[in-house]
């Protein structure tokens, strides 16, 4: 298996991840009662609107197409999520630095796009946390060390060195720049201490599922709006 790098340059228009849970019923007792068991083999899914308008676009998905080879290699598909994200706050003027924020107080040209899409994050606007206590693999608890950035909310998504999203489900305790979280699905491989959590860029290891059928859609050889479907790769 090979692991392909998602191009910078294919951004798209709608996007989400979705979170799967398995459960099962034996169905309804005879006193009307319902018992449901669930598992831990959760997994997340994902869907995109990719829109592609130009030569280097078609080009773009070409290549991918050609790497991916299928559903043989995974994707290490972004979470494009920014707008969820406690960006850093400026200390005397209480501003929420944004990527887009960072970059016009630096004179630099802001970003278009999603919320941090682009090559670079200036420095004032990265979020930096890393793991205060290792956990072991299939923990469901972390302790995050924050070092730059806003306060962490149930909801929001992060991703650690192993390419894994995880969904935060329950902030369960803050003390000093450190936070205890419940989050989903479980820990796919063990976090060490020191290990930097990843809010402002996250990735998944994702299997497309109809990238072949879809480069099918060209109009004129370089315009289509592709709707591409994800699967975690376990």
């Amino acid at each position: 298996m090979v692991n392909v790098a998602w191009p910078a340059n294919l951004k798209p228009s709608e996007f989400g991840f979705s979170y799967i849970e398995f459960d099962r019923s034996g169905g309804a007792g005879i006193g009307g009662g319902e018992q449901w068991v669930f598992s831990p083999g959760a997994r997340w899914t994902a869907s995109m609107k990719l829109p592609i308008r130009n030569h280097a676009g078609l080009l773009a998905v070409r290549a991918l197409r050609s790497a991916l080879q299928g559903k043989a290699n995974a994707a290490i598909l972004p979470n494009f999520d920014g707008l969820h994200l406690s960006w850093p706050i400026e200390a005397g003027t209480g501003r929420v630095l944004t990527p887009k924020v960072a970059h016009q107080l630096a004179g630099t040209y802001g970003l278009e796009g999603t919320p941090y899409a682009g090559p670079e994050i200036p420095n004032a606007a990265r979020i930096l946390a890393t793991v205060q206590t290792s956990a072991a693999v299939g923990a469901t608890q972390l302790q995050i060390n924050m070092t730059q950035g806003g306060p962490i909310l149930a909801g929001q998504q992060f991703g650690l060195s192993s390419q894994r999203l995880y969904e935060i489900a329950s902030v369960d305790s803050v003390v000093g720049a450190v936070t205890t979280v419940t989050f989903k699905p479980r820990l796919r491989a063990a976090a060490a201490a020191t290990q930097v959590v990843q809010f402002t860029r996250a990735y998944c290891l994702m299997r497309c599922m109809n990238l072949d059928e879809q480069t099918r859609r060209f109009d004129a050889l370089r315009f289509a709006t592709l709707e591409l479907e994800f699967v975690e790769y376990l």
